[in-house]
């Protein structure tokens, strides 16, 4: 069996820990500033529930429809996001059911 690694008293950062044990490092969009100008997280609230999460939104494609499920209750809700010149204007929920 051989010896398990250990972290250095020095190591600091995750890139250390990643360095140390080899690992690939992990991609965290929401803490990296390369991607704050093409993603943003935006609330949501579900129409048939009334559950609220957060969802990421590409700021590149500019104002969108599209249908996501609720992260609380699984239900698709219809979202139509407002998108002007990279920022987001407006969020609309809608129930696919009419109701």
């Amino acid at each position: 069996m051989s010896p398990t690694k250990s972290l250095p008293i020095n190591a600091a950062t995750a890139a250390d820990a990643d360095r140390v044990y080899g690992l690939e490092p992990v991609l965290e969009t929401g803490h990296d500033a390369r991607f704050s100008q093409v993603q943003k997280f935006v609330s949501i609230a579900c129409p048939y529930c009334g559950g609220g999460y957060d969802s990421a939104v590409d700021l590149t494609q500019g104002t969108q429809e599209y249908i996501e499920d609720c992260q609380v209750c699984c239900r698709s809700i219809e979202l139509s996001i407002e998108v002007v010149n990279g920022v987001v204007k407006a969020v609309c929920e809608r129930r696919i059911d009419g109701a």
